[in-house]
């Protein structure tokens, strides 16, 4: 250990001699030998490697293990630490020195002139771990006693994983494997357990649990189908006797909502009420069939959803044919209806290549305003626009907050969630078509399919007529696609005339990046017809 010491004799008292102000110095290299005697003649020196060096204070540029690097030019200063006692600690790379006592010779070679020499100095040698020396007074006190407590126990782990560097790469390491077996690990979800021994329930009369009445037990109405014995009284029982087959309330609800799903409506119209007051089935028979092939086939999903679809009724044309059935409640015509929010974005997604149909996770934060999150008087959580693949995951996986919901789906009539909606409604406003047009999300959308059109390198009707059934899912007719043609034909002349302008708009998207190959005026009249084909009422709608 070489210490540096201050002294009332030294310029500003030191610890180096450079000036009262700055009293300064410059250790260039620290060295030290052993002078080994080789039988009856003099000491022969040996060079001590030194392999580490720390110090309480070092000036930027001039660190303390630069002191022991070789190069006289270099070295160990302490601009900034002046007036004040330091010390450096350089430890051997290997055990140094043998039974009955060694010699050791400190070299201490100061290069830059007398104003940058140490004014008082001292040295000292340590035997053992140099740890040692830098042990708080605490811990030492530890480390005397016989026995310790489990409080000074964990002490001691704390000061050895934060000091040790073997610990400290270890419990990193430890850190970093938790990390990812958190990363692998299922989300879990708070869940109920059933107490093994029910607790006794009294009627409270008039409501107050300080007056109970008469003992209870779980039950379900008489004047509906019997508990039977062998169901357990929980909610498992329960769970069992509402999908009783002798219970047809759940089946017909279940399938009432998968019609309206796919047709627009139920055929019970209010879907949240199946009671006195709700609206008359329109094919009560039908509704019947319905909810018995439900249960019959095992309460499978996928199976009634793979009937309706494929039934002569659904694949109907939803051209109208006249007004007398203007709501279709007669089923003359096919469904044709706007698409909810979710399927309206994930449309344009998919059209474009970009949805990514990663399944599960957290919640994904994609393209929104500035700003909406935030509340005034508030620690607002911040919104952080996802980057990559999260940025164009499904619908279903982006964040609800009710303060402040996903904008877009809001404008198409999604729920803000604080309140039941069991049916969502479907309006026709101009904010739709702005958002459509404007909003990042879709921009992106549009951008990506004048992409991926690009990557065809057809000419402009084969170009055009991918791109309508792409987004359309049918062939263009004449009209349509001429009118496509033109307006790929004017935007291109316009950008080729405004080279920066087409710039502007390919690259002005970092989340879709477009090759530089490509020509730029070609894919910013692409993405033109794209705008176009993803604003149609076609594309937003089902049917």
């Amino acid at each position: 250990r070489v210490e540096t010491l201050t002294h009332p004799s030294l310029p500003g008292t030191g610890p180096g001699r450079g000036d009262v102000e700055r009293p300064n110095f410059i250790l260039s290299e620290f060295g030290v030998e052993v002078a080994r005697r080789t039988g009856n003649g003099p000491d022969s020196p040996q060079t001590v490697e030194l392999a580490a060096a720390r110090a309480d204070h070092e000036q930027s540029g001039w660190e303390v293990g630069k002191a022991i690097d070789g190069r006289p030019e270099t070295g160990w200063a302490i601009g900034g630490g002046f007036f004040a006692d330091h010390s450096a600690t350089f430890e051997t790379a290997a055990p140094v020195g043998e039974d009955g006592g060694t010699r050791l010779v400190f070299t201490l070679d100061q290069n830059y002139g007398r104003g940058r020499t140490i004014g008082r100095v001292r040295i000292s040698a340590f035997v053992g771990d140099p740890a040692v020396l830098e042990l708080p007074e605490s811990i030492r006190a530890i480390l005397g006693r016989d026995t310790r407590s489990p409080d000074e126990d964990a002490q001691l782990h704390v000061h050895l994983r934060e000091h040790h560097p073997s610990a400290s790469r270890l419990a990193r390491d430890i850190e970093a494997l938790d990390r990812r077996i958190g990363a692998i690990e299922p989300r879990t979800t708070l869940v109920m357990v059933e107490e093994p021994d029910a607790r006794d329930s009294f009627v409270m009369r008039r409501g107050d649990y300080q007056s109970p009445g008469d003992a209870v037990t779980a039950g379900t109405p008489g004047v509906l189908h019997a508990f039977r014995d062998e169901w357990p009284r929980n909610r498992l029982g329960l769970a069992r006797w509402l999908v009783s087959p002798d219970n047809p309330l759940v089946a017909r609800v279940t399938v009432n909502r998968f019609w309206s799903q796919l047709f627009g409506q139920g055929l019970v119209t209010s879907e949240e009420d199946f009671g006195l007051r709700s609206e008359a089935p329109s094919h009560p028979e039908l509704l019947d069939w319905l909810a018995v092939e439900f249960v019959e086939s095992g309460w499978s999903m996928k199976h009634m959803l793979r009937l309706l679809v494929t039934s002569e009724t659904y694949k109907q044309s939803s051209r109208r044919r006249d007004d007398r059935d203007a709501g279709n409640r007669l089923l003359a015509r096919g469904p044709r209806f706007r698409m909810t929010a979710e399927m309206i974005r994930d449309h344009a997604l998919a059209a474009s290549g970009l949805l990514s149909l990663e399944v599960g996770g957290p919640p994904v934060y994609p393209p929104q305003p500035d700003g909406l999150w935030r509340q005034i008087g508030r620690n607002e959580p911040k919104y952080v626009t996802a980057t990559g693949a999260d940025r164009f995951r499904r619908g279903i996986y982006v964040i609800w907050r009710r303060a402040a919901p996903y904008p877009s789906f809001v404008l198409f009539d999604g729920p803000d969630r604080s309140s039941c909606h069991p049916t969502r409604s479907r309006t026709n406003t101009p904010m739709q078509a702005l958002a459509l047009m404007n909003d990042e999300a879709y921009v992106e959308a549009a951008l990506g399919l004048a992409r991926l059109a690009a990557t065809r390198r057809a000419e402009p009707r084969q170009t055009l007529t991918w791109m309508f059934r792409r987004v359309l899912a049918r062939q263009p007719a004449d009209a349509e696609l001429a009118h496509l043609l033109g307006a790929f034909a004017e935007e291109r002349a316009r950008f080729q005339a405004d080279p920066e302008g087409a710039r502007k708009v390919v690259d002005g998207l970092p989340s879709v990046p477009v090759d530089r190959a490509f020509d730029r005026a070609e894919v910013a009249a692409l993405f033109h017809v794209a705008t176009i084909l993803l604003n149609v009422d076609e594309a937003v709608s089902k049917g």
